[in-house]
């Protein structure tokens, strides 16, 4: 039981080192996972800045080289001179688109202006002219001879502007200025997508065939980009409402940092919604006009990958167990396998140890029942259901002890003190009279002078006095119709009791007559003694009201069996 008890505990602390290392291994390689993703975040926020200079950059030096051109720039300068005419004007615009195509310059709007900053030509949205946009920063800037983006919000839709001055500029003769060129790019979801698969957020075409032919999925980060103008969302790569929710209150929150162009974003932010976990970068947008205008990135949490890390091959495998503590869940075992074994005996042992004492209490009379105050649990209840037990067996059985199938003296000898109910049966009915005689003597032939020799009399006048010649040996009585001598002590029995002992010697010596037993020496006084003798020795004992004897036939021979009355 020792040995089971052991294995137990072995097996029940392998589990819990088991469940333990699946529950606290993974822990280092999410974090690595985690730690690894977010450098890719602080990598996806720099790239999104670079990108829209380099765009910037990139779209200024086009429209820069489109105000340069002569085909522009000599129309341009005529149209502005006295007594110009109409054609000037169809001129410029076919010059213009020319040139745009051949840039390859993507806008939704292009307009030329004159040094005063009314519109000469445009392309895309309408064809009207002689509007004034002098008051806008942008122009102001082309018109001092600087390139220069910015961001407005036309409608529900927020453009990315690129203005530059058109003006002679050959070397060595003096910059000419005619006027300005300015292009409106549309921010809406086509760029945001255009922009993402830039930075390697999203796949385009090339790349998914790329990877499909070589049974290779790149891996990106779960990274959602958008576009707010005026705090209002504008553009997106997915839809979902922390935007509006999250994005303008970090961006009140971290005003200054995105203003700042040094930092020109705000921190990450840990976000929660449904149990997921994300965090979001706000940055500024590009020009003086950009306030209110910014960008916004979101990036989800990697979700816990649990125990199952180690099946996963998400999780990189070489930080499963790194930083795990072994040395704490070493000790942490041995301190619990110590504890398993302290209360196994606490718990278990120790209560079984003092209930099999209080057991074996009553088997040797020290007590009459167990001590259910003693136990606690089940323990508890099992002393009660012993104690329950004991009282239906004593109900059953009337109290009465076990005297079984013995002749007096080995009843008397072998008494056992508490004895169920059946014990108290009749002889068995086998036990007749008349059955073949064995030699083996009767069970109380012993008791009874042997044969031949006839009793003696009391002695008169004391050691010295003799035998009067007129004493006989008395005749043996037949079965029937006993008649009893007088006993030597007469009044010591109640009368019932006297009348029992006859009826019970009558039987005896029938019975022994059937027998073939010899009944010479079988004396009443002699069988009255050693019945009241028996019968005082069983009420002392047994505690019993009084004794009743039976006379049956076993193994041949006439026997005797004495049954206490409760």
């Amino acid at each position: 039981m020792f040995l089971s008890k052991i294995w137990t505990l072995l097996l029940t602390l392998f589990a819990v080192l088991v469940t333990v290392a699946l529950l606290l291994a993974p822990r280092p390689a999410e974090y690595h996972l985690n730690e690894s993703q977010q450098k890719q975040l602080d990598v996806a926020q720099a790239l999104i800045d670079m990108h829209m200079q380099n765009l910037a950059r990139m779209r200024l030096d086009v429209l820069s080289s489109i105000g340069k051109d002569p085909a522009i720039v000599k129309p341009l300068l005529q149209m502005q001179q006295p007594g110009a005419t109409q054609e000037l004007s169809a001129t410029l615009k076919k010059a213009l688109t020319r040139v745009i195509k051949k840039s390859g310059l993507q806008a939704s709007v292009i307009a030329v202006t004159d040094r005063t900053g009314h519109v000469r030509t445009r392309i895309g949205m309408s064809s009207r002219t002689g509007d004034s946009l002098a008051g806008l920063p942008e122009i102001q800037a082309a018109l001092k001879g600087r390139c220069l983006d910015n961001t407005i919000l036309r409608g529900k839709t927020l453009y990315w502007v690129y203005v530059c001055p058109v003006r002679y500029a050959r070397v060595g003769a003096k910059v000419a200025l005619a006027g300005s060129i300015r292009a409106e790019v549309p921010i809406d979801n086509t760029f945001v997508r255009d922009l993402m698969t830039v930075i390697g957020q999203t796949e385009n075409k090339a790349a998914k065939a790329h990877d499909k032919k070589k049974k290779k999925k790149a891996k990106r980060l779960k990274i959602e980009l958008a576009f707010f103008a005026k705090g209002r969302l504008v553009a997106y790569t997915k839809g979902t409402s922390l935007w509006s929710k999250q994005a303008p209150a970090i961006y009140k929150k971290y005003k200054k940092e995105i203003a700042d162009p040094t930092i020109g974003r705000s921190p990450a932010v840990p976000i929660s919604l449904e149990k997921k976990h994300f965090q979001m970068v706000v940055g500024r947008l590009r020009g003086s006009a950009s306030k209110g205008n910014y960008w916004a990135l979101l990036w989800k949490f990697p979700e816990a990958q649990g125990p199952l890390a180690f099946l996963s091959g998400k999780t990189p495998r070489s930080h499963l167990l790194k930083n795990f503590p072994y040395a704490l869940v070493i000790i942490g075992g041995l301190f619990a396998l110590a504890l398993g074994l302290f209360l196994t005996i606490w718990e278990g042992d120790r209560p079984l140890a003092k209930l099999l004492r209080q057991v074996r209490a009553i088997g040797n009379g020290e007590q009459e029942k167990l001590d259910e105050t003693k136990f606690r649990s089940k323990f508890g209840l099992t002393a009660i259901a012993i104690n329950e037990a004991l009282e239906k067996a004593q109900e059953h059985g009337g109290g009465q002890p076990a005297l079984h199938d013995k002749n007096i003296d080995a009843i008397l000898q072998d008494l056992e003190p508490t004895v169920a109910t059946e014990d108290y049966a009749p002889p068995p009915a086998s036990a007749v009279a008349g059955a073949p005689p064995n030699e083996e003597p009767a069970p109380l032939d012993s008791l009874l002078p042997p044969v031949g020799t006839a009793p003696q009399p009391p002695p008169f006048g004391g050691s010295a006095a003799v035998l009067p010649s007129t004493i006989q040996a008395p005749t043996p009585p037949a079965a029937a119709g006993l008649e009893f001598e007088s006993p030597a002590s007469v009044g010591d029995v109640p009368p019932e009791v006297e009348n029992h002992f006859k009826s019970v010697f009558t039987a005896f010596v029938k019975t022994k007559q059937q027998c073939g037993e010899d009944t010479k020496t079988v004396t009443y006084d002699a069988f009255r003694q050693k019945l009241k003798k028996n019968r005082s020795k069983i009420i002392a004992t047994q505690n019993c009201r009084d004794v009743t004897f039976q006379v049956y036939v076993k193994n041949g021979k006439t026997a005797l069996k004495a049954t206490p009355q409760m």
